[in-house]
């Protein structure tokens, strides 16, 4: 596990992946990821023995913890997986807001529902409705509205029921 091939393996890996960061040796010591010991004996591909060494410099790079071990068995490091991002600060401020809205919003058309529907759940039609004490929705200018479907369309001017 510890063969001098491997390790000069890991150190290849290594500085290949500081290139992929834009980092330099120096900038990892810098980090405090690894110490300045550590950093030349890497270099010399000279074993990383110490487990919590190990971990620092896989955090440091991006590196799932068993990449070294797998570099040292000849196969690829793997990167750890991005979190997504949560929601911003600004986000999670506005939500109260948001929901009260949305909540007015519910409560409008829960309304406008109760006028359409007769005392038995049936659908009233817009004429019904409004001489029960509901608002006739406002015209569609310019707009026809097709009566199968009840769609607006574009062609002609608004009729109004």
């Amino acid at each position: 596990m510890s063969d001098e091939a491997g390790w000069k393996r890991v150190a290849e890996a290594v500085t290949s992946r500081l290139v992929e960061l834009g980092m330099s040796w120096t900038a990892l010591y810098d980090s405090g990821a690894i110490s300045e010991p550590t950093m030349r004996a890497m270099r010399r591909g000279q074993p990383l023995q110490r487990p919590y060494k190990r971990a620092a410099l896989t955090r440091a790079l991006g590196w799932t913890p068993d990449s070294i071990d797998r570099l040292l068995a000849g196969k690829p490091a793997q990167l750890v997986e991005p979190v997504a991002a949560g929601p911003s600060y600004e986000q999670v401020a506005q939500l109260p807001e948001r929901v009260s809205a949305i909540e007015a919003e519910l409560a409008e058309l829960r309304a406008r529902v109760a006028l359409l529907e007769g005392p038995g759940g049936e659908v009233r039609s817009l004429r019904a409705a409004a001489d029960a004490g509901g608002a006739r929705p406002a015209k569609t200018v310019g707009r026809r509205v097709n009566r199968p479907t009840g769609v607006p369309s574009d062609d002609g001017p608004a009729i109004d029921e």
